[in-house]
């Protein structure tokens, strides 16, 4: 039973639990409640415990002796221990609720995704939790980390929540503030350039959604963009999806930080609202390489035409100036367009001045 509870991860929330006593409590005693971890507690959780039955079936629970009152509880991790006074009896269910500061910000594994609760000399078996209300199989590739610089951003996901456009359902995708979603003038519609595709188990491309996707861009905070839905389309729960968007990446380097994925039933955007978020931990903007050019070698074993359209191999040579110098041992990573390919054994040469 919950009451105010948020399944979403990295959320305060409110739970409700139910307990019998095997004996008689006569003296006052500790309740210690142990949850998934990544749970929070407060250091002082007191305000968060309650014993009433309001918008509860009363009728199902007996009240709290006023002897029992919890008098403290202290928070530490996923562990709280409510100190209370003594008079619970045998034979009767006692009612209460205990507030959360933070769910825990990944899905706990099955077997760890439990709470457990000692009260005096008893304790209870493990009691399973709430799955998270979060996406599966999330990533983010950018096509460039670097500074100052537009680039497509790839994102993968799962819904465990379908996300109807029927009832107005959309996405959210939050990047850290120092992030710009690349928009279109007002006047345009849609506002941002996104792509967005279902994929098959094993990644492919199963459909396109192209241009049927509204996209915009928050004018208060441009790090911040939503996908809504027409009416029909749906993203079903359990199905991989691929979201392409295109970001500038900030003005100086960084370590990654967090971006957050959410998708809402309706466009309320409230928690009233809310299915699935997600918090992934971004790139890392690095140095931009100040000189970069790529040019077409011509091989005098087929035509220009040919090589062109793909028919044969071909010679790319490519000016780079680094913008910090490079060891021995140091790589150098080169990603083409998705529809090129270097084969699985390509022939590397390499030669420079400073």
């Amino acid at each position: 039973v919950a009451v105010g509870r948020t399944d979403r991860p990295g959320y305060e929330s409110t739970l409700a639990f139910a307990f019998e006593v095997g004996q008689a409590i006569g003296i006052a005693t500790e309740l210690v409640v142990r949850g998934p971890p990544g749970t929070g507690f407060r250091v002082d959780c007191l305000s968060g415990v309650k014993s009433s039955t309001d918008g509860f079936n009363a009728a199902m629970y007996t009240a709290w002796p006023a002897s029992a009152k919890p008098t403290a509880c202290r928070g530490d991790g996923n562990v709280a221990t409510i100190s209370m006074g003594h008079g619970f009896v045998t034979g009767s269910l006692y009612l209460w609720q205990l507030g959360i500061a933070s769910t825990p910000l990944v899905q706990p594994e099955d077997q760890e995704n439990v709470w457990t609760f000692a009260l005096g000399a008893e304790a209870s078996e493990p009691v399973p939790s709430f799955p998270l209300a979060t996406f599966d199989a999330t990533s983010m590739i950018p096509h460039s980390p670097a500074q100052a610089t537009e680039t497509p951003v790839f994102l993968e996901f799962t819904p465990r929540a379908e996300v109807s456009g029927t009832t107005g359902g959309r996405l959210a995708l939050v990047a850290p503030p120092t992030f710009r979603f690349i928009s279109s003038p007002a006047a345009v519609t849609p506002d941002c350039d996104t792509e967005l595709f279902e994929l098959s188990a094993s990644g492919t491309v199963v459909r396109s959604f192209g241009n049927t996707i509204r996209c915009f861009v928050s004018q208060d905070a441009t790090f911040s963009l939503s996908l809504e839905l027409p009416t029909g389309v749906k993203l079903a729960k359990g199905t991989k999806f691929r979201l392409i968007t295109y970001v500038r990446n900030p003005t100086d380097k960084a370590d990654g930080q967090v971006w957050r994925l959410q998708s809402f039933r309706n466009s309320s955007t409230g928690l009233d609202s809310a299915l699935d978020e997600s918090r992934l931990l971004g790139y890392a903007v690095v140095d931009r390489v100040p000189l970069w050019s790529v040019g077409f070698v011509p091989s005098g074993n087929a035509s220009v035409a040919e090589q062109q359209r793909g028919m044969e191999q071909v010679t790319l040579k490519i000016w780079a100036q680094t913008p910090v110098a490079m060891s021995k041992g140091d790589s150098l990573q080169i990603a083409g367009p998705a529809s090129f390919s270097f084969g699985t054994a390509p022939t590397c040469s390499a030669s420079g001045s400073q």
